[in-house]
C-alpha cells in the first residue's frame, strides 16, 4: 500500500479531529487508515470495499473499516448534501468533472 500523501497530512494537521470527512479517492485506503488513527470522523467511498479492508485489516478491525466505506462511485456516493467539512480528492479519475461536482455537492457551504 502506497503511503498517505505528505501533503495531505501536512494540511490536515491544522485541521480539529471533529470535522467530518469524505475521502473520494478511497480506492487504495492510502488516507483512510491515517485519518481513522488521528481521530477523525472519515467517510470513504471505493468501488471495492473488499480490497481495502483486506489491504487495511493487519492495522484496524475490519468492522471499522467497513462502516467506514460505502461501495460506490466517487460521482454519485449516496451520502447526504453538505454532509463534509473537508473531501479529499487524489490522484487521477476519468470522471473528474463528476467527482469535483459531488465533492462541492458533500461540502458544509462556509
Amino acid at each position: 500500500m502506497r503511503p498517505p500523501s505528505d501533503h495531505l497530512l501536512r494540511t490536515i494537521a491544522s485541521v480539529p479531529t471533529t470535522a467530518r470527512i469524505v475521502d473520494l479517492s478511497a480506492d487504495d485506503g492510502r488516507h483512510l487508515l491515517p485519518l481513522l488513527q488521528l481521530g477523525f470522523d472519515v467517510r470513504a467511498v471505493a468501488l471495492d470495499v473488499e480490497q481495502i479492508t483486506d489491504r487495511l485489516a493487519p492495522h484496524i478491525a475490519s468492522e471499522e473499516i467497513a462502516s467506514r466505506i460505502a461501495a460506490a462511485s466517487p460521482t454519485e456516493t449516496g451520502f447526504d448534501s453538505e454532509s463534509a467539512d473537508w473531501v479529499i480528492l487524489a490522484g487521477s479519475d476519468r470522471q473528474r468533472a463528476g467527482t469535483i461536482a459531488e465533492a462541492y455537492r458533500l461540502l458544509i457551504a462556509g
